[in-house]
């Protein structure tokens, strides 16, 4: 039986008018906007409340103890050569490599070490000779103070020995010119005792003469002995001044730091956890390696500004993620003083990608999976 056509065109119309509006009903649908999303009900973020309990969710990362350190060179050089290896443990100042300059600089300490050791062996003899001189110079002063004087007492008793013997010259002389008798003396024998009362005399003047002499040379001498000593003493100073044993010594221990800033050291224990640079690469342009206490691991959770108040020192937290198999538990250890915006976002398109944040530190437990697991982000809630 066959339609009639104005009644399949009556129906052609009535399909249409549905499809029609089943679009606008969908259209409508789907341009009506979402319900709010409760920021209570984000795994990640904000106030929970369970059992009548408050708990603060939060987005976190793991880090060891101490952050990342991140070690480099000096400007312009290059690695020479690298003991650390990814994944080993080192202890505080252990040596993990060593700059292109290094034996550059350990050629310089030890030649300025050659020039000190030369140099105090050069003063060490000067200084010898210069004591010598000094004990010599000590000699003549104790001599011109000590000897001086006996030979001053050595003339004075001449003296008076000779002063003693031209008065019994002259008493004779007097006793024989007043003999009044004639013949009672011969004047040869008189003419013998003016003769002996006159050298008694000459003798005597000559001993004062030298008595005089001594007494001035006393003075002299021990002058002369004191300047020889200072002499010797302000040589010993100058030696000592001009050896340039002090600029060696400056010069040693600027070359020796000098030599250590080439040498990669470890400022603290930690673990190797990446290593950046090979040997003969510039290290002016990136860090060398990075290493971390990752003994000691810490959890960094990012806390909304209005739920800071709700986190105390000492509470517990539970630290998951997909990457951990189970969770890991830890303990507030210290709340930052700053607020900032949150350096880690979640993965929810729909949660807040601009929050204000406070740094809490949770302190983890021991786990030796946290430790492979730096920078792992996580998800934090800390109990009341």
């Amino acid at each position: 039986m066959k339609l009639k056509p104005r009644f399949g065109m009556i129906i052609s119309l009535a399909i249409l008018g549905l499809g029609a509006a089943g679009c606008g009903l969908l259209l409508l649908l789907v341009m009506q906007p979402a319900p709010p999303r409760d920021r209570t009900q984000l795994p990640s973020f904000g106030k929970s409340r369970t059992s009548g309990t408050h708990s603060v969710a939060a987005l976190g990362r793991l880090t060891p103890q101490g952050e990342i350190i991140e070690i480099g060179g000096l400007m312009g050089d290059r690695l020479h050569k690298l003991v650390a290896e990814q994944g080993i443990w080192f202890q505080q100042g252990a040596i993990l490599g060593y700059l292109d300059s290094h034996d550059e600089r350990k050629a310089e300490r030890d030649a300025i070490a050659t020039q000190l050791t030369e140099a105090r062996s050069r003063l060490a003899a000067e200084l010898t000779f210069l004591d010598a001189q000094i004990k010599e110079a000590l000699v003549g002063v104790r001599q011109a103070r000590e000897l001086a004087p006996l030979d001053i007492a050595a003339q004075k008793a001449k003296t008076h020995l000779l002063e003693t013997e031209l008065a019994t010259a002259r008493a004779d002389l007097e006793r024989m010119q007043s003999l009044t008798t004639p013949g009672a003396i011969s004047a040869q024998k008189l003419g013998q005792q003016l003769q002996l009362v006159s050298r008694y005399r000459q003798e005597l003047e000559a001993a004062e003469a030298m008595l005089a002499k001594s007494a001035a040379a006393k003075l002299l001498n021990l002058q002369r002995a004191q300047a020889v000593l200072e002499a010797a003493r302000a040589a010993r100073k100058k030696a000592e001044a001009t050896s340039g044993i002090d600029a060696l010594v400056k010069n040693l221990a600027l070359a020796e730091v000098r030599l250590q800033r080439t040498v990669l050291r470890a400022p603290r224990a930690g673990e190797i956890l990446r290593i950046m640079s090979r040997p003969g690469e510039r290290v002016d342009q990136k860090p060398i390696l990075k290493m971390g206490d990752t003994r000691n691991m810490l959890a960094i959770a990012e806390v909304y500004e209005t739920d800071i108040i709700l986190v105390k020192l000492g509470q517990r937290a539970r630290i998951t993620s997909s990457a951990l198999p189970d969770a890991l538990t830890g303990t507030v250890e210290k709340i930052g003083r700053m607020i900032y915006k949150n350096d880690i976002h979640h993965i929810d398109p729909a949660a807040s990608a601009d929050a204000r944040v406070i740094e809490v530190t949770i302190r983890l437990d021991p786990s030796e999976l946290a430790g492979r697991m730096t920078n792992l982000q996580v998800d934090v809630v800390i109990s009341e």
